[in-house]
């Protein structure tokens, strides 16, 4: 079974799609996308009805707009994507974002606190120029999930 991972960004089907590419063909990952928060709510309810679509990992920007044309109601709405995303036992979360960690490192302490059981991680995207961090990224997001 591949695993699957919704990407919630608004560059997934823009500058970023190339990664969405490497994700698919050469990780195997089955990769849903949503360009902002409220098409990504909508895929977490959508997929956890059934455990053959159940989303078991979540690749997100810190920043999201609100729905498609809309502006962000909150700075950092990946944030709170993430924390429900946790509620849906999503089992990792990588913020994938050009946000400096030191900037969200309290809200993103306390969703570490509040879901232990969830592995997390924090990516720049420059770091994404070199290929062993994809690989890497990958790995984060896939293994010990199936």
């Amino acid at each position: 079974m591949r695993i699957k991972l919704l990407w919630a960004d608004d560059d997934c089907e823009k500058n970023l799609e190339p990664l969405g590419w490497l994700l698919e063909e050469d990780f195997g990952l089955d990769v849903v996308k949503a360009r902002n928060y409220k098409d990504a709510m909508a895929l977490l309810e959508e997929c956890q009805d059934d455990e053959s679509s159940r989303i078991q990992s979540i690749l997100l920007d810190t920043i999201l707009p609100h729905s498609e044309g809309g502006a962000s109601l909150s700075r950092y709405l990946g944030l709170s994507l993430a924390s429900e995303a946790a509620e849906h036992h999503v089992k990792a979360i990588v913020f994938l974002t050009v946000v400096p960690q030191a900037e969200v490192r309290q809200h993103y302490h306390e969703l570490r606190i509040r879901f232990p059981n969830i592995k997390w991680n924090y990516v720049n995207k420059a770091d994404l120029l070199e290929f062993h961090q994809i690989r890497a990224l990958v790995e984060y997001l896939s293994d010990g999930i199936e």
